[in-house]
């Protein structure tokens, strides 16, 4: 496939748009047009909603829209397709996602941000695919850049992400004072609203629970989770996850309490294994929430830190590269320097819709109708170009559809020109655009 490139160079979106995870829906027919950047903005959102198929299939759109010619900026074009390979890392597509890391690799013009935001999806993804020194050193790409501020937030993120391959190495003791110093400087310089913030607590408590700390465990849960359920909602999975440390630690707590004898000492043994081993640890309990859906890559480690009080964050004053432990000897090659432009060659022949058609023309409506070359297994996207408008992303159709009828449509409009795009994994490839043939008084076309 053809590499991507963002057309101009613009400023960096703020990715502060909001949206109700439960509420927003794709609109059916003909919306109004949507830019680059308010598809990127929901992204974000559902992103941190963990809705990732939703947010895929706008990130799609924008990628879509990038190939077909739309100007995007710089930066969106870049937050698009990184954030794309971080939901399909999350769909449990880590090999496709690597091959759009390798052609943002070779984009030229990337700030000190964006180089280790690029560092951190790649290790995610190399964790993924279970290349943990390989990620390790991503990680340690992005801590390296700690001295600018630009690059604070993910090298502080990078930080976590290596003590997560410690801890998942078996060095949970090694790992824990790195991610306590990671997750104290997250929150003090970020707050505690940010996901990825709540995501480090979270696997700090899990850690810490393990690793039988469970007074500290206790302590940090108790501050993260009112926070985290009145601003994620109680049944995110994250907010779950802390539910479920937190039903952990109450039932050691109470086998602790009993009275100790050789038969309940036992009994305790046996129970707090026999949760710990529970394949989805998810009890019933007052912290209870709603089956979770954790992200591939987050399965392997368990991070770990303590919130500690204001006057023990206040005296951190050392540097990131200071509290993480050596690289182990052999495990100092960094996959980033390697990374090379998409290949054609990658992926397979993609082939276009067929025989695309607009059965009827109604003024207010359009059908249109195409043969789909997946076979019903691929989405499609209906680009719609109003006269001589740039074309825009009217729908997303689902997989095996091969008809559908755009409305909302102005009846005075001299043309309409449709576009379908069969959506695959990594792109998008659309057929030859259709267009009305409208007279000057618009009638119905059979």
């Amino acid at each position: 496939m053809t590499p991507i490139r963002p057309v101009h160079a613009g400023k960096r979106h703020t990715g502060k748009h909001r949206i109700d995870p439960d509420t927003d829906a794709r609109p059916t027919g003909m919306p109004a047009a949507e830019t680059s950047t308010e598809l990127i903005d929901q992204a974000h959102a559902l992103l941190a909603a963990y809705r990732f198929p939703d947010a895929y299939q706008r990130l799609l759109e924008v990628r879509s829209l990038m190939e077909h010619g739309v100007p995007v900026e710089h930066t969106d074009a870049f937050d698009a397709i990184r954030m794309l390979a971080e939901s399909m890392v999350a769909l449990g597509w880590p090999d496709e996602a690597e091959a759009l890391l390798d052609d943002l690799a070779a984009w030229g013009g990337l700030g000190p941000h964006q180089l280790a935001m690029l560092a951190i999806t790649r290790a995610r993804m190399l964790v993924a695919q279970r290349r943990l020194d390989d990620a390790e050193a991503c990680y340690r790409d992005a801590v390296a850049r700690q001295d600018d501020p630009r690059a604070r937030w993910p090298a502080l993120l990078a930080t976590a992400g290596v003590a997560r391959i410690i801890a998942a190495r078996g060095r949970g003791e090694t790992a824990e004072p790195t991610l306590t110093l990671a997750y104290r400087w997250l929150v003090t310089e970020y707050g505690t609203a940010p996901v990825e913030v709540v995501r480090v607590g979270v696997e700090l408590a899990e850690l810490r629970s393990r690793l039988g700390h469970h007074d500290t465990a206790r302590g940090l849960v108790a501050s993260i989770y009112p926070a985290a359920a009145s601003t994620l909602g109680a049944v995110h999975p994250l907010v779950v996850r802390l539910a479920a440390v937190a039903d952990d630690l109450e039932t050691e707590r109470h086998e602790r309490d009993r009275p100790s004898t050789a038969s309940t000492s036992s009994r305790r043994s046996s129970t707090v294994a026999a949760r710990r081993n529970r394949p989805d640890r998810l009890r019933q309990g007052r912290w209870r929430g709603e089956a979770r859906r954790p992200l591939p890559y987050w399965l392997l480690v368990g991070a770990v830190v303590c919130a500690g009080t204001a006057a023990a964050i206040a005296a951190v004053m050392i540097t990131i590269a200071q509290v993480l432990p050596p690289r182990e000897p052999g495990r100092d090659r960094s996959p980033m320097a390697s990374a090379v432009t998409i290949q054609a060659s990658r992926s397979p022949l993609l082939q276009l819709a067929t025989d695309v058609r607009i059965v009827r023309d109604a003024g207010t409506s359009l059908d249109v109708a195409w043969t789909d070359p997946s076979g019903g297994r691929r989405p499609a996207l209906l680009f719609v170009a109003k006269d001589s408008a740039p074309a825009v992303v009217a729908a997303t159709v689902p997989a095996a559809t091969t008809s559908y009828r755009l409305t909302g449509l102005d009846p005075h409009a001299r043309q309409y020109c449709i576009g379908v795009a069969i959506a695959y994994t990594t792109t998008t490839v659309r057929a030859a655009d259709v267009c009305t043939n409208r007279p000057s008084a618009v009638g119905t076309q059979a």
